[in-house]
């Protein structure tokens, strides 16, 4: 009897641990610092800077062709040119081919600063993610022990629905974390693309690129928001419920599902929390 208790109990804890770790995985590759060439993901990096390069060429014959543009439509409107206007176009010119050199350190200086503050936000807010399973675990622990086997088979099979949600649900964090990973190695990409229009007056592509990628960056710091806010929430969630045995257990089962379904619905607003900030979502 004491056997198969064991068995049930190490398997919930096993599936509760593993979201746990789904959680903490989202953390790591949302604060890990995807500009070193030496990194984790620096091959992904050396990607898409090759991209950028076959991309660059196109870019300046783009900017070229804005530059003609802006030209001819001076000249059109205005029956002398005046030098400060043709000043003004070359500048925009000078400008543009200059940002496709720089574009990749600016870039990675915008993403360090945000995974600065996003590594901050994780090690220095107090905490631990470990507090929710084990907490968890603890009341399932304590209700497994007062039940004889035919309870601890109807308490599996009513906990099994949300320790599946939870779990799958963590998937998906994980999955939104390695998203985000992927959105900004595509931003780096094209950002020549970006670039390329700055000598037309009054073009808003270039700045809307430019808050896109800061939006995309600081979205990891939302989650990272999130993730710790889901911790105490849960926490606090269980330790409200109180009591002992089965209601206090299951309680306790969904009130983990309450809160990742509350954090995986946040993550998916996280992005348009952080654009928002640069009026760009």
């Amino acid at each position: 009897m004491g056997g198969f208790k064991e068995i049930m109990l190490d398997a919930i804890l096993f599936y509760l641990g593993m979201v746990d770790a789904n959680v903490l995985r989202a953390a790591e590759i949302l604060s890990a610092n995807l500009f070193s060439p030496s990194g984790d993901y620096g091959g992904m990096l050396a990607f898409a800077n090759s991209i950028q390069a076959i991309i660059r060429g196109a870019s300046v014959a783009i900017c070229a062709v804005c530059f003609l543009i802006q030209f001819i439509k001076l000249t059109v409107e205005m029956s002398i040119m005046k030098w400060e206007y043709l000043a003004k176009v070359l500048f925009g010119l000078v400008l543009a081919r200059a940002a496709m050199d720089i574009m990749g350190l600016l870039l990675a200086a915008i993403y360090q600063t945000a995974a600065g503050w996003i590594a901050g936000a994780w090690n220095n807010a107090g905490g631990d993610m470990s507090d929710v399973s084990s907490v968890i675990g603890e009341s399932i622990k304590f209700t497994l022990d007062e039940m004889s086997w035919a309870g601890v088979l109807g308490f599996v099979f009513l906990a099994i629905l949300p320790i599946l949600a939870v779990v799958l649900m963590s998937l998906a964090i994980q999955v939104m974390a390695y998203a985000r990973m992927f959105e900004i190695f595509f931003l780096v990409s094209v950002a020549p693309i970006a670039c390329a229009f700055i000598p037309l007056e009054g073009n808003r592509i270039f700045k809307q690129f430019a808050f896109r990628f800061a939006g995309t960056a600081l979205s990891g710091l939302a989650i990272i928001i999130c993730i710790r806010l889901y911790s105490l929430f849960v926490s606090s969630l269980v330790g409200l419920g109180g009591g002992s045995g089965l209601g206090a257990a299951l309680g306790a089962l969904f009130a983990l599902l309450l809160g990742i379904v509350l954090l995986g619905t946040s993550i998916m607003k996280s992005g348009q929390w952080s654009k928002a900030l640069f009026d760009a979502a």
